[in-house]
């Protein structure tokens, strides 16, 4: 991938392992040939066991005639295909549901091995009526995501943060994002369960994502916990803002 590529880029897939190469290129080749997308193979794993072997010979350099053993972790071969063509986070996240919603890609390994990851899933048997475990291929375009040019030169402009965090910390009345100053002292922090499950209809964005459920206690008593600490620490003067735990959560992709 060309170094003068656009600063952001979305990351179609990813895959881990020594069948990496050969899925990530059969990837590559589709969004090029079947979509006409400008998509590049980076191969992350080979950058770090570079970084990590400049390291070393630093260390080396720095104390000449000092017999070292070499020191470093072992580095799994990652590859990410990547789309380019976007000067900004704003339009290449416009663009993002265009991937995600691509059908799943023809791969293939010699030998008959999986090229797809497998997820189980429960859905309801129409003939019995039950609850079944199935299995499915996932199709990687689900996953894609926006990401920075990695061999741009400086840092390309950002957001300072998901608009979704403040969907997450509405009504909490100690919430962070009140806060006027520069700097905050984390005191505590709390974390509660999550469950997943099917969205039923008419169910709003939370609730899909299970934060408003019933099966949701310990997350709630985090949260609860949070407002309580951030109470009484303004209730002493302190002018801590304090965050509910259970609705500064990351939002799922």
């Amino acid at each position: 991938m060309p170094a003068n590529a656009p600063p952001f880029l979305i990351c179609a897939a990813a895959f881990v392992g020594p069948d990496g190469a050969e899925l990530s290129q059969q990837l590559c080749k589709e969004l090029r040939q079947k979509y006409k997308l400008t998509a590049y193979v980076y191969d992350r794993g080979d950058e770090e066991r570079k970084k990590q072997e400049d390291e070393w010979q630093r260390e080396k350099a720095a104390y000449p005639g000092v017999p070292m053993r070499k020191k470093g972790v072992r580095i799994a071969d990652n590859y990410a295909v990547l789309v380019a063509g976007w000067t900004d986070f704003k339009q290449a996240s416009e663009y993002l549901p265009n991937v995600k919603k691509l059908p799943m890609p023809t791969l293939a390994l010699p030998g008959n091995r999986l090229a797809y990851d497998v997820q189980a899933f429960q859905e309801t048997d129409p003939k019995t009526g039950r609850q079944v475990t199935r299995h499915g291929r996932v199709n990687p375009y689900h996953a894609a995501m926006v990401t920075r040019n990695p061999l741009a030169p400086g840092h390309a402009a950002r957001p300072k943060f998901d608009p979704f965090w403040k969907k997450l910390n509405e009504g909490e009345e100690y919430s962070l994002l009140k806060s006027q100053g520069k700097y905050t002292l984390l005191v505590k922090e709390y974390v509660g369960g999550r469950s997943f499950q099917e969205p039923k209809k008419s169910v709003g964005v939370l609730e899909s994502i299970g934060l408003k459920t019933k099966s949701n206690d310990t997350l709630d008593a985090a949260g609860a916990q949070a407002h309580e600490v951030g109470e009484v620490s303004a209730g002493q003067g302190s002018g801590f803002q304090g965050i509910r735990a259970a609705h500064s959560a990351t939002p799922a992709s």
